[in-house]
Order: structure tokens, then sequence, then C-alpha cells
């Protein structure tokens, strides 16, 4: 059996496997809607998953394809279409051995803990931002000497701030009030850092940081942190399975543009 023997043997196959991995990604991605959660990744997600799924399951695609290859324009176009796939690929993988990279990083004995913030719902915290605060009140516990910054001012959708939201569920989780400062100001997570260190250098506290955010969000904030000069660690929170596809796409985006910009 020559090459292209085993290629039209193997193609049915693959195209199947294709379908039944294209159709459950696209599932997962589109659980968290479910919930009435949205964002780019999960977006982007869905896109990727049916357009893939159309290509595989589409009689009409089929004819297109074999319809492409037929012509050299048609099999160049085929072949740039590929060096993209392949493109994305690699840089989904170096993207999430970055995320992987940041949930090792271990804060410095003494540092000081930033718990970012994230969606208030009216005076209630997200399940995310939930997420993050149980981490942080879990190291606070093992760590009793640590301050506390918790980092987020007010948007659209919050009727109090993030860090006053947080500050609120620390303290009922046992946190002592003396140990938690407020930063208020903030919108994203540079500022989040910045204003943040401020007040530590204000208090006379560490600047050795402990970030307290989703892990998958960990290899970008200690990435700002040490841009702006500090040894940072990471207290990386669970995310639950439902909402993980999306949101790593998200992030895996959020990296790709900030290498485009140098940040």
């Amino acid at each position: 059996m020559n090459l292209r023997e085993i290629a039209i043997s193997v193609a049915p196959r693959a195209r199947l496997l294709l379908m039944i991995l294209s159709g459950a990604l696209l599932v997962l991605f589109a659980l968290p809607l479910c919930r009435g959660v949205w964002n780019a990744g999960i977006g982007a997600g869905m896109a990727l998953c049916a357009f893939i799924l159309f290509l595989t399951a589409s009689p009409a695609a089929h004819a297109v394809l074999r319809a492409l290859t037929k012509s050299a324009p048609g099999r160049a176009l085929l072949a740039l279409a590929a060096l993209l796939a392949l493109t994305a690929a690699a840089l989904l993988l170096a993207t999430g051995l970055c995320i992987r990279s940041g949930l090792a990083a271990k804060p410095a004995d003494g540092a000081s803990v930033i718990v970012l913030g994230c969606q208030v719902n009216g005076t209630a915290p997200s399940l995310t931002l939930a997420q993050r605060l149980n981490a942080a009140a879990a190291y606070l516990k093992e760590h009793p000497d640590a301050a506390c910054v918790v980092s987020g001012g007010r948007g659209t959708g919050e009727d109090i701030t993030e860090a006053a939201c947080m500050e609120t569920y620390l303290l009922a989780a046992g946190i002592e009030p003396e140990r938690i400062c407020k930063e208020e100001r903030s919108t994203d997570t540079v500022e989040n850092l910045t204003y943040s260190l401020e007040i530590l250098r204000e208090n006379g506290l560490s600047t050795d940081l402990a970030i307290a955010t989703s892990g998958y969000h960990e290899y970008r904030a200690l990435r700002q942190a040490r841009r702006l000069g500090c040894n940072a660690g990471a207290v990386p929170a669970r995310t639950s399975a439902w909402l993980l596809p999306g949101y790593v796409l998200r992030e895996q985006m959020a990296i790709v543009r900030d290498w485009l910009r140098g940040r």
C-alpha cells in the first residue's frame, strides 16, 4: 500500500475523530453560557470548534476542499491555511507552558499578599473572585505575619468596590482586620499592582509579593509585578472546570497581545 492509499484509508477516521473532538469542545466552551457567563475566549473557542466541525462534517466543505487541491492557487491557499493553523497551535502550546510556569513560582518568606480584584455582583463576589479569596485566606492563615492588600475599584454592575467586597469576605473568613489594606482605585492588573505597592510602601510593609489570583492568570500577573521591580510568587486559585476552557483561551490571547505590545 503506497502513501496515497494509506492517506485515503486514514482520512475518514481522522475526520470522524475531528468531528467528535470539535463537537465535544464546542459543548465545553458553550457551558458557561448556561450561567450567563461570556468572554472573548468563550466566543473564540466556540467559533473555532464550530468551524472545524463544519469542515469535517459538511459535504459542501469537502467538495470545496477537493476543488482547491486541483489548482495551484487553491493548493497555495490550503498551504497558507495549514501554516496559520500550525502557528496558532504553536502559540497555544507556548502560552500554555507559560501559564503552567506561573503556577510554580513560590512567594518569598515574609511576602505581602495582593488579592487581584474580579467581578462583584451587586455586593457579593462572583464565583471567580470567591475562589481567589479562598486561596488568599488559606495562605494568610498559613502565614499569620503576612499583610494583605485587596485590590480593585468599582466597575459596571457593582454596588461597592471590589476591594470592599473582598475585605468583607476575608473578615468573615477569620482574617484579622489590621492585616487587610484596601486599594479601591484600580481598573486592571497593572493598576492593581502599582497602587497596591504604593500602599505597601506607605505602611512600611514588604514589597515581596504573593499574588492571589486565578491560576491561569498568574503568569501575566507575575510578569507585570517583575516589570515593576518586585520579587513575586503565586498564590493560585482553582477555577471551576466548566469555566476553564474559555477563561484559559482568553488568557492565552491576552498573553499573545502583551507579547506583541512588548509588555
